[in-house]
């Protein structure tokens, strides 16, 4: 469909210029470093302390693996308001080389491959703004499609300030934070990136990132909530959003003590009798199944064997049954649909 045609603004952010006549201190522009570029040896370093078109950067562009993925909600509405207004705002950057020495892996924007060690140096990362520039990127392919005029012409740029010298890490985590909302996912996500050696959080963002693509996938519409995944690695809730995020400037030594080996068990014997991740995702299997395990112990034989043993003994009219149950009273139910296979199988011995 043809697009209205828009006069595209030589400088996107017009809007800065309101600001002159307040108290608010302003930034300069990319013309303004320009301008008095002969009048300075510094111009490298105003860059950083200045908006500036990406384009005067001459670097390529990457994002950091694990950082927030591409939101397509959010990505339509970024268009939407760029086609409108223009970008408002510039898109926090630091560069490729800096990101590598802290070992974040860099993925280049284009071909989403991570870019090799030894061409770091030509990029420089954006830490906050992914949905933004993933959208003016959008629109040029639109425009050049449609013949339209809705993107920018220049992409507008600052360099992280960071006066407190804090890890790139530290300020991803805090930009995504104070940018939009999190949600427990959005913690284990920057708690994985600021630890990526910790088995824990890597797990975590497994079960986090598992979510469903189509319909009748088995798999959860927003991938296993923080809540579960405590229940899982803890047999309780002390895996919250206040240890994540104290992890990602304080390291894994403020996280409770879990055991994934165990959870992985609990998992892959409900999955190999049928049960969908998309119910496993829930509180009700995992809080019988702890329940169900307190006190079983007996002969050297932990309760979380026995328990294993007793959910093999389902078939999968059980799995079904116990798939639907969501009442006040999901622990009971489930055990008494439990204890009947249970029953049922010595009966056939």
């Amino acid at each position: 469909m043809q697009g209205r045609q828009v006069k595209r603004e030589a400088n996107p952010l017009k809007f800065y210029s309101l600001l002159i006549f307040s108290k608010v201190p302003t930034f300069a522009t990319s013309k303004s470093i320009k301008a008095g570029a002969h009048q300075s040896k510094n111009c490298k370093e105003d860059m950083r302390t200045n908006i500036i078109s990406i384009n005067e950067l001459g670097k390529k562009v990457a994002f950091v693996s694990g950082n927030r993925a591409i939101n397509k909600k959010n990505l339509k509405q970024k268009m939407v308001s760029i086609k409108e207004c223009g970008q408002l705002t510039p898109i926090i950057i630091v560069d490729g080389k800096e990101a590598a020495k802290e070992g974040l892996t860099l993925l280049d924007y284009e071909t989403g491959k991570e870019v090799p060690a030894e061409e770091v140096a030509d990029y420089v990362v954006i830490i906050e703004g992914q949905h933004r520039y993933t959208s003016i990127m959008e629109l040029r392919k639109l425009d050049e499609k449609d013949n339209t005029s809705y993107a920018p012409t220049d992409i507008m740029v600052m360099y992280a300030l960071n006066n407190k010298n804090k890890t790139i890490k530290k300020l991803i985590s805090e930009l995504n934070k104070t940018s939009i909302i999190w949600d427990g996912k959005d913690y284990v996500t920057g708690a994985a990136l600021c630890n990526p050696n910790s088995e824990l959080l890597q797990f975590a963002k497994e079960l986090t990132d598992m979510r469903s693509v189509k319909s009748n996938d088995g798999l959860p519409k927003t991938g296993y909530p923080v809540s579960t995944i405590s229940k899982l690695v803890t047999f309780n809730t002390s895996l919250d959003k206040a240890k994540l995020a104290q992890s990602m400037e304080e390291g894994t030594e403020c996280l409770p003590t879990a055991n994934i080996e165990r959870a992985k068990k609990i998992l892959e014997t409900a999955r190999n009798i049928g049960f969908k991740h998309s119910y496993l995702s829930h509180k009700y299997f995992i809080d019988w199944f702890i329940d169900e395990q307190t006190g079983k112990g007996v002969n050297g034989v932990d309760g979380v064997e026995i328990v294993c043993q007793m959910i093999n003994k389902l078939e999968s009219a059980d799995v079904e049954r116990i798939s639907k149950i969501k009442s006040d009273k999901y622990i009971s139910e489930i055990r008494e649909i439990v204890e009947e296979a249970v029953s049922r199988h010595s009966d056939e011995q």
